[in-house]
């Protein structure tokens, strides 16, 4: 929950603020506290524009981001409406943005009354932080980080646009798909060289251009990866859509309640078959779902990489089976964090030529879908580790195959073992689009550091922790250390 207002925005809501029918509308004390700050905030900068003639930047932000916390609230409890039906707002059919209509109402209060364009851009603001799930004891570093709230908010335009845009295309590709297959006569495309299109449920056709606008059918899609393809625009929209806002994320390294990391005893079934403790999520890979999974189901990985040079790509992951594909020299062998990964369809896939078919076909299918074919990131192995030479072979045939790839990872393989040396020369070859980092390797370039905050000394630490897990950034996509820099980096035991 949100830190409590100051002494004088706290205490019970003002009957006036109370909901004209308590019965349809319930605002929590907490909620109309928050109200009641952003109405002061609101009212003082009303006084200053009266006053000066102007308005003071830095209150106005202030203000903002008070009604970002009511709205960060609301929306995560799910009492938007609520809040609306209360207080008289009214959000219509034509209003772009949810928080279109809290917004204006404190902007009345100022002589931007009136000024739409800048209710919008607020509005704007407010919905990408939430998009992005940004605390609101953050969100003015976040908007002074992407330059203002302007440049925020045309950030989400440009997002929605983009979304837009890309229905639009396979919409496009849909029709002459279909004008192909049923008149089998040469259609124009507005494509020129290889175009494929990704209609979901249908056959695909994948075409080759002509200058003079002819068309020559290459191959068609096998039926079963079509569903592959409606999968991932599923999960491509998604991306798009905010994930559900959280008021107090959980941290595993805080060890609240059961959240202790767990150490399993030399002589636990899983330690001495070298399995995982969570045998029932055990999977077969399919061609009836994905292998790759969205890093916005994940609070740590996050759904796209916001910094960098790899800015604006979308993340995916997936996860082997650890310890049976792991080295047994790796030193997180007992306490691997798997070990308290339970949660239903926490997918353990089975490694073997069948998960390498079924990802082959993927990162192809996210390599020609116009949503990613700008670049994708693949985080390598969630659990689990590098199994065979041959394997890490076939990774080197996937970055040849899609060169729109980027990929990072972690490996518990010595260098000087044939995998870790197999592993030096695929991050060689490709070092712009491959990074790789050595697991519990101290003081060496790329490598990680695990550490127990509970029995080591945390003043000792001379390297960063990782800002994922301390809370001072959202997830890897806002932060992207791993993969930009060569410096070790600290992760603390969870």
């Amino acid at each position: 929950m949100f830190e409590n207002p100051t002494s004088s925005e706290s205490g019970s809501v003002d009957q006036s603020d109370k909901p004209p029918n308590a019965e349809l509308a319930v605002i929590s004390v907490s909620e109309g506290a928050l109200w009641q700050s952003a109405t002061d905030l609101f009212e003082r900068l009303a006084w200053l524009e009266a006053n000066n003639g102007t308005s003071e930047r830095k209150l106005a932000l202030k203000a903002l981001a008070k009604v970002y916390e009511l709205y960060f609230q609301v929306a995560g409890e799910g009492n938007l409406e609520v809040l609306y039906a209360g207080r008289g707002l009214e959000a219509s059919k034509q209003t772009r943005h949810p928080s279109s209509p809290l917004v204006g109402h404190f902007l009345r209060m100022t002589k931007s009354a009136n000024d739409r364009s800048k209710q919008s851009s607020w509005s704007a603001a407010l919905e990408l932080a939430l998009e992005n799930s940004i605390q609101p004891s953050r969100f003015l570093k976040y908007i002074a980080k992407l330059g203002g709230v302007e440049k925020a908010a045309k950030l989400r335009r440009e997002r929605k646009k983009t979304k837009t845009e890309r229905l639009q295309e396979l919409k496009q590709a849909k029709a002459e798909e279909d004008a192909f297959l049923k008149e089998n006569t040469p259609v124009p495309l507005p494509h020129k060289g290889v175009f494929t299109g990704l209609s979901a449920g249908y056959h695909t056709v994948i075409v080759k251009c002509f200058e003079d606008g002819a068309v020559e059918a290459l191959t068609r899609v096998p039926e079963t990866s079509e569903a592959a393809h409606k999968r991932f625009r599923k999960v491509i929209r998604a991306q798009d859509e905010p994930a559900p806002a959280k008021t107090a994320p959980q941290h595993r390294h805080k060890y609240k309640g059961n959240s202790r990391p767990i150490t399993l005893a030399d002589d636990d079934p899983a330690i001495v078959n070298a399995e995982t403790k969570h045998t029932y999520l055990r999977r077969q890979p399919s061609e009836t779902e994905n292998v790759l999974k969205s890093g916005k189901h994940s609070r740590k990985l996050g759904s796209v990489v916001t910094v960098g040079k790899w800015e604006g790509f979308p993340i995916f992951t997936f996860s082997l089976e650890e310890r049976i594909t792991c080295p047994n020299t790796c030193q997180q062998w007992n306490n691997c964090y798997g070990n308290g990964i339970s949660q239903p369809r926490a997918w353990r896939y089975a490694h073997g030529s069948q998960l390498e078919e079924q990802l082959s076909r993927e990162l192809q299918i996210l390599s020609s879908d116009p949503a990613t074919s700008n670049g994708f990131v693949i985080r390598i192995h969630a659990l689990g580790d590098f199994y065979s030479l041959d394997y890490i072979k076939w990774w080197a045939e996937q970055f040849d195959k899609n060169p729109v790839m980027r990929a990072w990872c972690y490996t518990a393989h010595s260098k000087n073992t044939p995998i870790g040396v197999a592993l030096q020369k695929l991050a060689r070859v490709f070092p712009e689009r491959f990074s790789l980092r050595w697991s519990d390797s101290e003081d060496v370039a790329n490598s990680t550091i695990v550490v127990d905050p509970t029995t080591d000394d945390m003043t000792k630490i001379r390297h960063l922790i990782c800002p994922a897990q301390t809370g001072s950034k959202a997830d890897c996509g806002d932060c992207g250390f791993c993969w930009s820099s060569t410096k070790p980096i600290v992760f603390l035991k969870h």
